[in-house]
């Protein structure tokens, strides 16, 4: 490894790898690899905690191989193939950085639930957004309402 690599991990949507899990917090923590190849761990002081091999995480610790980590009440980061994936990395092979971060699904749901939810999502996002049409016709609508506002008032 020629650089070192940072990867942010939490719910926010500006970390490079996002966990839709309700325990895990906006910005739950840090992973750093040095240019040796050791790899450090940070809690950023989330809600439901870090564990590693059963250990609350308080402030740092240095990662070794088979080293178990939890997030909050029972999700296990797979870390080790996180900084192995060219595709979680930054840095490795010169890649261009990701437009959009990696996202998980959250643990606990279902295929079912999941396309549940999004045909939901897509419900609402159709229920809110109006069409061009409409919104060109009240557009109009509207610009006839104030010319005829106009003549009767004004003549």
């Amino acid at each position: 490894m020629n650089e070192p690599l940072l990867l942010k991990v939490g719910r926010a949507l500006d970390n490079d790898v996002v966990l839709n899990i309700p325990f895990v917090s906006d910005y739950h923590l840090e992973l750093f690899q040095d240019v040796e190849g050791n790899v450090f761990m940070t809690d950023l002081k989330s809600s439901n905690g870090t564990f590693v091999n059963g250990k609350r995480l308080v402030g740092f610790v240095m990662l070794r191989a088979k080293d178990e980590v939890f997030l909050g009440s029972g999700f296990k980061l797979q870390w080790e193939q996180m900084l192995a994936d060219p595709k979680f990395n930054k840095v490795v092979n010169n890649t261009i950085p990701r437009k959009e971060p990696i996202k998980y699904e959250d643990a606990y749901e279902t295929p079912k639930q999941r396309i549940q939810l999004k045909q939901q999502t897509a419900q609402q996002t159709k229920q809110i957004t109006p069409s061009n049409e409409n919104r060109d016709l009240l557009i109009i609508y509207g610009l006839i309402l104030l010319f005829i506002l106009f003549w009767v008032f004004y003549s």
